[in-house]
């Protein structure tokens, strides 16, 4: 689930998003909503909200808010035409276009919601949330290759690792393992105390069946994160495809006693 933006003002910023047309004093009900959202009273801040709105239909930030309010009650279509009403006053506002791509996300409006997000990312280029969301909702609807190409854009933009881990997995998770592994590798040039590039290569030459490489990786993984389950329980498995079953139970005890529940009931099998 994406993460949403709110705008609890103070008193003293309450005109901030008004529409420019017309400037009103805002309601009392107004600020009231606002304490409610921080307090997560929902249902009494989407009636302080529409109070407010009752008297100063221009209120832009009520909008936004009382938006907010109706996600948290998952109330979301309403939320969705709320957030209509914020863009079709402030039609630059990206964390609105953020945020009702979000909730399309989750009524599975894949199309609706990969608009907002590539919208979003076009307001506000440096926002690294906005291009995961986008990357991700291609990536729901089974947009492998748009996705793809997002990542690509972004890696040309600025060559960071985060990047190169994503597109990383996402070869690996295409089966394409020597661009997998080249991902992986250039975010190890820039860290080699990145954990999840560790575990993330491991995997890869595991499902390559590269057994003592993924037994290299995976302890890198744990050496910089020891609370890693996953790549104790991956090592395992690895272990156990060596034959080495002592290793591999023992992997399996401390990823379990990590909290993975899929390795508490694995058993080495030769």
């Amino acid at each position: 689930m994406q993460a949403f933006f709110f705008r609890i003002l103070g008193v003293g910023l309450c005109f901030l998003y008004l529409s420019t047309a017309k400037v009103q004093a805002a309601p009392k009900s107004c600020t009231e909503g606002d304490q409610l959202l921080g307090k997560a009273q929902y249902s009494q801040a989407v009636k302080a909200y529409s109070a407010c709105l009752n008297q100063a239909p221009e209120h832009t930030n009520a909008y936004f808010n009382r938006a907010g309010a109706y996600t948290g009650l998952k109330q979301y279509p309403q939320a969705i035409a709320d957030y209509d009403q914020v863009l079709k006053r402030l039609p630059l506002d990206n964390e609105a276009y953020y945020n009702r791509g979000s909730l399309h996300r989750l009524l599975k409006n894949k199309a609706q919601s990969i608009e907002d997000f590539r919208i979003a990312t076009e307001l506000s280029p440096d926002n690294k949330k906005y291009h995961q969301a986008l990357i991700a909702a291609h990536l729901y609807a089974q947009e492998t290759q748009k996705a793809l190409d997002h990542l690509n854009q972004q890696i040309d933009k600025e060559a960071k690792a985060e990047w190169y881990l994503q597109r990383g997995v996402l070869y690996k998770n295409m089966g394409n393992f020597p661009k997998a592994l080249n991902d992986f590798g250039a975010v190890l040039k820039k860290d080699a105390a990145h954990a999840e590039a560790w575990f993330q290569r491991g995997l890869t030459y595991f499902k390559s069946k590269q057994y003592a490489q993924a037994i290299y990786d995976l302890s890198q993984a744990i050496k910089n994160n020891p609370k890693m389950a996953l790549a104790y329980y991956n090592r395992g498995l690895a272990y156990q495809n060596q034959n080495k079953c002592a290793l591999a139970q023992q992997d399996f005890r401390r990823a379990c006693q990590l909290g993975d529940k899929v390795a508490c009931q694995n058993k080495c099998k030769p």
